[in-house]
């Protein structure tokens, strides 16, 4: 790319044309991340969008040697917190009801451990440039939870982009945001020093 860097896509299961996983978590997520970064061998920049963005922050918790950079959008603090959110959103009473039904009965599934991988929770130990991206009418997160995330990472490592104007999935199409990402990299580039692929290595 422009910047000099290759750029590895990938699908998550269940996603895609990846092969069909039930009940996907961003702890699963977070193993794909860890699958790719295994395959290229080498440290990465990490983007992650979500629950994606929440796999990129266990990921960077877990190889802070294999991470470079982080960049998450859209990323809620608190799992519990935010699997309310997204269930208590469906409407009305039903919603309000079905929401604390649905958070137990996972929390019971993944045996009361959901809080212990919350990125909020992670974000004290990660301790590389964090850039948190957040769309200004995020209807699943509010712009708060961003805000929150951000200052739980160590000081001074986290920055903060909000999209104006931008919903959940749309702050990469608000003003500012290729000038956002590519002055973040570059003020971090000194960190770092961008590897080409070789030649038969990346497909």
């Amino acid at each position: 790319g422009e910047l000099g860097f290759t750029t590895v896509m990938h699908s998550a299961r269940d996603h895609g044309g990846s092969s069909p996983h039930r009940f996907m978590n961003a702890l699963r997520f977070c193993e794909d991340i860890e699958s790719v970064i295994k395959w290229l061998g080498r440290p990465v920049i990490l983007y992650g969008h979500s629950i994606g963005a929440a796999a990129a922050v266990i990921a960077a918790s877990r190889n802070p040697k294999m991470v470079q950079l982080l960049f998450i959008e859209g990323c809620y603090p608190r799992t519990k917190r935010a699997l309310r959110q997204l269930y208590g959103g469906q409407g009305g009473l039903i919603g309000r009801l079905f929401a604390p039904m649905v958070v137990l009965w996972m929390d019971i599934f993944y045996r009361f451990k959901m809080d212990s991988i919350s990125p909020a929770r992670l974000a004290a130990a990660i301790d590389m440039p964090v850039l948190i991206i957040h769309g200004e009418g995020d209807q699943h997160f509010p712009l708060e939870d961003a805000r929150l995330l951000r200052d739980s990472f160590p000081a001074g490592r986290a920055e903060f982009f909000v999209g104006r104007g931008a919903d959940h999935s749309g702050s990469s199409l608000a003003p500012g945001y290729p000038a956002a990402i590519k002055s973040f990299i570059e003020r971090h580039r000194q960190d770092f020093e961008p590897v080409k692929a070789e030649k038969g290595n990346l497909k």
